[in-house]
């Protein structure tokens, strides 16, 4: 019976046993069921306490076990200063917010952590101050100096050599710079200092150009001449400019005729902010390409600047107190200038049968001329003569000389030129214009209080005379205040061949021939504003020549009504002049004359030759 109940005992606690070796341990970082029943939540590991947790360990809980949030973003665990709400600071790459970006990367990266970073460009180590760039790693090509004065120069910063080409090289203006220096096409620096103060005005020294490359010539005066030769270039630069730079020939001493600046079949030669002063001649040029700019010559005595063959060009020229026999001469060369000013200069005052003209002689060639100002210059002949030169001169200004322009030949534009005051003997003071072939065109111009004079016989043109072959036209040009016997704007004789003669105005002003006034009396004399001259000379050579003279006239304004200034005495006189010398010597001389006013549109035509 005892077994019976043994038995029964174990089968009854069999369950209650199975069921005790089967379960597993509790899991010690689960809390015991709430008694209450309420509902579990995740929360994550907190072991550095900065309140964001570890979202690699977890546990389920009514509430947040000791150490545990329920935040899972903090990217760094044992790192109390690493989380989400950390402020991105330059650390080596750490990404103290956790947003997946460290440092510069990140661009809420406190800037009071990074550096400020200069631009290198020109990799000299010397960072540009006004290029500054915040990061916390040395971006490319940037620096932690601010000292660089210019970071496109490697050259340049604090410390370097200074030089004298104008430039503040060590970046202090303080450091002055001095004497002379070469620098050739590779950047190489030599001092020629010392070979440059050697002359004396008693002797001055030659420098002969060793190119390529640049001379800069600081402040100074210098008993020097420069020559260029062959395939030889010169480039002189005076960073100081020509009121402290003198080239000076010391020609009151020594009396050399030579010039200071001498190129002979040059590739080029370039100065650049110098004075050139006391010598024979400034610069003496044959078929090399001179550039003179922002310079000043004075006080040479025979040609200022002469240039055979090739090309000179000035810009930003003085040409002040020189007593030459020409101040500007050119033959067969192309010049081109703008802005020059040549006043105040002596010319061909001992040469009054000379061919050399008074100020600026320029023969054959070209000229291109922007602002040509000739004031104040004294000499027998005109201050501008061109033979046989094409091109255009805008801006041209000559004013109160005997004579202005002297045109023989070729093609020229005379735009917006003013021509003033100007006087001379018998024919043109404004513009004279002679030989055969001349074509001249005014455009936007002024001729004004221009006369010519005599002490016997008539004189012609008080403003312009032309007298040989070819056109003249006006084209919005004024001419006006001028003085003459006969013809006191215009005079035009036709010899041998046809002249067209033009004016073309427009509505913008009042052009023409307005307010000039002849001062003729006689039957031979009596005047007009324009006058044209139609003569031919009947003998074995010319006896079928047709020399007719053509004007043609269109918004071109006489003086009234819409000048409201008439000219004293008549707008336009023809002389049609017939000489037959056949058949003896004694020649029988036919002159037909007619003087007429009119107010504006017109054509005439007077001549041998005409309907």
């Amino acid at each position: 019976m005892a077994d019976q109940r043994s038995v029964w005992f174990f089968v009854q606690m069999l369950p209650l046993l199975l069921t005790a070796c089967t379960s597993p341990e509790p899991d010690p970082q689960t809390p015991p069921p709430d008694p209450t029943g309420c509902e579990t939540r995740t929360f994550f590991a907190d072991a550095d306490d900065d309140g964001y947790g570890d979202a690699t360990s977890v546990v389920r809980a009514c509430q947040a076990p000791t150490g545990f949030v329920d935040d899972a973003s903090d990217c760094a665990p044992d790192d109390p200063s690493v989380h989400p709400g950390a402020t991105e600071i330059c650390n080596a790459g750490i990404d103290d917010d956790c947003n997946g970006l460290a440092d510069d990367d990140d661009p809420g990266v406190d800037p009071t952590t990074q550096g400020t970073w200069l631009a290198d460009l020109d990799g000299d180590t010397f960072g540009d101050p006004d290029a500054p760039l915040l990061a916390c790693e040395p971006p490319a090509d940037h620096v932690l100096d601010d000292t660089d004065c210019d970071d496109s120069d490697a050259t340049v910063h604090p410390g370097a050599p200074e030089h004298c080409d104008g430039r503040d090289e060590d970046c202090d203006p303080s450091t002055p710079d001095v004497g002379v220096w070469w620098r050739d096409d590779a950047s190489t620096w030599a001092d020629h200092t010392a070979a440059w103060q050697a002359g004396t005005p008693e002797a001055p020294v030659d420098i002969e150009a060793s190119g390529p490359g640049t001379l800069f010539v600081c402040a100074g005066t210098y008993h020097t001449r420069l020559r260029a030769s062959q395939t030889h270039e010169l480039n002189v630069s005076a960073p100081d400019g020509p009121a402290l730079t003198f080239l000076d020939g010391g020609y009151d001493l020594n009396g050399e005729q030579e010039a200071l600046l001498q190129a002979d079949e040059a590739a080029a030669v370039q100065v650049d902010g110098l004075t050139l002063r006391n010598a024979y001649s400034a610069v003496d040029a044959y078929d090399t390409e001179v550039t003179l700019s922002d310079a000043v010559v004075t006080a040479t005595h025979a040609k200022a600047i002469s240039q055979v063959l090739g090309q000179l060009t000035l810009s930003d020229v003085q040409l002040v107190h020189n007593t030459c026999d020409v101040v500007l001469r050119a033959v067969d060369a192309d010049v081109i200038a703008s802005d020059t000013t040549i006043t105040d200069n002596t010319g061909a005052i001992w040469l009054p049968h000379a061919t050399i003209g008074g100020i600026v002689d320029l023969r054959r060639g070209t000229v291109d001329v922007d602002t040509l100002t000739l004031t104040d210059n004294t000499s027998i002949k005109e201050a501008l003569v061109l033979r046989g030169v094409d091109g255009t001169l805008r801006g041209l200004t000559i004013e109160d000389h005997s004579g202005a322009v002297r045109i023989e030949g070729g093609t020229l534009t005379l735009e917006g030129a003013t021509l003033s005051g100007n006087r001379a003997e018998h024919w043109g003071a404004a513009v004279r214009i002679w030989g055969e072939d001349s074509h001249v065109a005014f455009v936007d111009s002024v001729l004004s209080g221009n006369t010519v004079y005599s002490v016997q016989g008539p004189t012609n043109g008080g403003a312009v005379a032309f007298l040989g072959t070819g056109s003249l036209s006006f084209t919005d040009t004024l001419i006006s205040g001028s003085e003459a016997d006969v013809g006191a704007a215009v005079h035009v004789a036709a010899t041998f061949e046809p002249v067209a003669v033009t004016c073309t105005g427009s509505t913008k002003g009042t052009y023409g021939f307005v307010d000039n006034t002849s001062r003729g009396a006689s039957s031979w004399e009596v005047g007009a504003a324009v006058h044209l001259d139609g003569y031919q000379r009947l003998d074995d050579s010319s006896e079928d020549v047709d020399a007719r003279i053509t004007l043609d006239v269109t918004d071109c304004d006489f003086g009234t009504p819409k000048g409201g200034d008439a000219n004293n005495q008549h707008d336009v006189r023809h002389d049609e002049r017939l000489l037959d010398c056949n058949p003896g010597p004694a020649c029988v001389r036919t002159d037909t004359r007619t003087d007429l006013d009119h107010d504006d549109d017109a054509t005439f035509c007077v001549g041998p030759g005409c309907p």
